[in-house]
């Protein structure tokens, strides 16, 4: 993997390490032994195979996971990049006399000290007539970089616009500790301070909530415990943030009223809560199980009807043959070269966002630009650029203005796209795909995936047995959509051409795509992008070849607009 000095990027990091032969011994593993003695002793690094592994806790990949994972790299992007604003330190919301006022209600109704609501900077301010709660976040240094703004009644809330997500209460956190506790709110916070608790945070946006600020954080935690609220939305969060913090090190604290608020409210005290922190449990992550382990989630899948039957998108009959788009399933979508694949594919991306999906767009032939074109047309339903038969040449159709505003439109939408910077030549490793998409999950809850296409991003050239090669890639990204429980739309070339001796365009199916038969065999739907009729190019047909989970087949037909990108239902 090109571009990456191992030894330069330890040195620039400061970390500890010796070398024996080919290999890098670290002093500490980053991922388990944050604030150990130096042990040298499980954690290494194989310089020629590029790929790194703790013998105590088990992490381990290539050089890449390894950088994302410290948080030196990322391999996703916006339409354009974001940079973080630091909001400007304002003492009007802790100094005016309406704050006093506030605290003294805030203790009666809340029972946090004024003490420790000055602690916080807690503030106070009004908007619309409604009296404004103000909690600022303040960084390890003592920085502020995010405020929260709330009514008392939790019906309005907003933070400032492009500010860093982070935990609630680093400026009080001694990282020479090994633990940090983690709650789901900053009043919760609070209260464990107030009873006597010392390395407290709060997540900053719901308990489903994790961003790659916020695991600089957990990583540098031996034992991490997680106080969310006992009901079951809040145990179900805190599951999801242990996953993404890592199960090893995190233990669950069911308290006995709701949240630490309450606690407090009834009169809890410190070794109250010691006693349930002392009951504390690991996540269960055991790899065998009996059916009755399994009845619970088995029970929420059978009632899920948004998992069983899929999400239902703005296309009936897609939704009447297909079922929707569901979770844990790979599609596989080919066609014939010039039909539309990867067209009708950012379509579907559309109306996948349109009801609820967070997207990723994995495009390795070409630049970016052509991507981001196709879905201003899609979303617009209008023409960047149009060939002019009388001048014989392509015209602008759009002024730069009408095109800078749809470009902020695609920016808004929950669509994102791969940092082609990282590609070596148009290829990418499926190591390396499976890191971005992991990544991708866990940072920005994406669960709709379009990759496009399998027969570029892999370097067949070069292998012995490249059957082998996309055998192994197909059953690693369909194991992948169960393990994230995701959708991967994956686009793949026939290997028949378009027309036979005869002249007549060939029938794809099943049997049709390049490469293993594992595609055809792992893949939970089959599509076949395909003109409607050859005189009329601006019809465009979809036929079903395979629907594991409902068995239905047939097909769909399109209307594509004189822009040739929008797809409409007939």
């Amino acid at each position: 993997m090109d571009g990456i000095n191992i030894i330069e990027y330890l040195d620039n990091k400061l970390l500890e390490y010796r070398i024996r032969n080919n290999e890098i011994i670290l002093a500490n593993c980053p991922y388990c032994e944050i604030g150990n003695k130096k042990s040298f002793s499980h954690f290494y690094i194989n310089q020629e195979k590029e790929v790194f592994y703790c013998q105590k806790c088990g992490a381990g990949g290539n050089y890449y996971k390894l950088l994302m994972d410290m948080g030196d790299i990322s391999l996703i992007t916006k339409a354009k990049e974001r940079k973080y604003q630091r909001p400007k330190e304002n003492c009007i919301f802790t100094a005016s006399f309406k704050t006093e006022k506030y605290y003294k209600c805030y203790e009666k109704e809340r029972f946090i000290d004024h003490e420790i609501l000055n602690k916080y900077k807690v503030g106070v301010t009004t908007a619309d007539g409604y009296l404004i709660i103000v909690y600022q976040y303040y960084d390890e240094n003592n920085i502020l970089f995010n405020r929260k703004y709330r009514d008392f009644s939790k019906e309005k809330m907003w933070t400032e616009k492009n500010a860093e997500h982070n935990f609630y209460g680093l400026q009080f956190i001694d990282f020479k500790k090994s633990h940090l506790l983690v709650c789901a709110g900053e009043d919760d916070c609070h209260s464990l301070v107030q009873l006597g608790f010392d390395n407290v945070v709060s997540i900053p946006y719901g308990d489903r909530n994790f961003s790659e600020q916020m695991s600089k954080i957990t990583d540098k935690f031996q034992d991490i415990f997680i106080l969310f609220d006992n009901d079951l939305s809040g145990q179900e969060g805190a599951k999801k943030f242990a996953e993404k913090a890592g199960l090893m090190k995190c233990q669950n604290i069911i308290l006995p009223y709701k949240d630490a608020r309450e606690c407090l409210k009834y009169g809890l005290n410190h070794d109250d809560i010691m006693k349930f922190i002392g009951k504390a449990e690991y996540f269960k992550h055991d790899e065998i199980m009996k059916a009755i382990d399994y009845k619970e989630e088995f029970m929420k899948f059978i009632n899920d009807e948004g998992r069983f039957i899929g999400k239902s998108i703005r296309i009936k009959s897609f939704n009447y043959i297909v079922g929707g788009l569901r979770p844990a399933e790979l599609t596989i979508l080919t066609g014939h070269t010039g039909r539309g694949k990867s067209t009708y594919a950012y379509n579907v991306t559309k109306w996948a966002e349109e009801v609820g999906f967070h997207c990723m767009i994995l495009s390795f032939e070409g630049s970016l630009s052509p991507v981001i074109q196709k879905l201003i047309e899609i979303y617009s339903e209008e023409a960047i650029r149009v060939f002019c038969p009388i001048e014989h040449k392509t015209k602008s159709m759009q002024s730069k203005e009408w095109i800078s505003k749809w470009f902020d439109k695609i920016d808004s939408k929950n669509i994102y796209f791969l940092n082609k910077k990282y590609i070596k030549e148009g290829y990418y490793d499926v190591n390396q795909l499976i890191n971005v998409i992991e990544c991708a999950n866990k940072f920005f809850d994406i669960n709709f995936f379009v990759i496009d296409h399998l027969h570029y991003f892999l370097k067949l050239s070069s292998e012995r047995n490249p059957v082998q090669k996309i055998d192994e890639s197909i059953r690693r990204i369909k194991q992948l959509t169960i393990k994230l429980d995701i959708h991967i739309l994956l686009i793949v070339h026939p290997h028949m051409t378009d027309d036979n001796k005869k002249g007549e365009t060939q029938k794809l199916g099943l049997n049709c795509v390049k490469g293993a038969s594992s595609i055809s065999q792992e893949a939970d739907n089959f599509w076949v992008v395909c003109r409607k009729g050859e005189d009329n190019e601006n019809f465009s047909r979809i036929e079903i070849k395979k629907n594991r989970s409902l068995g239905k087949l047939g097909f769909m037909d399109f209307k594509v607009l004189d822009n040739m990108n929008t797809f409409i239902e007939v």
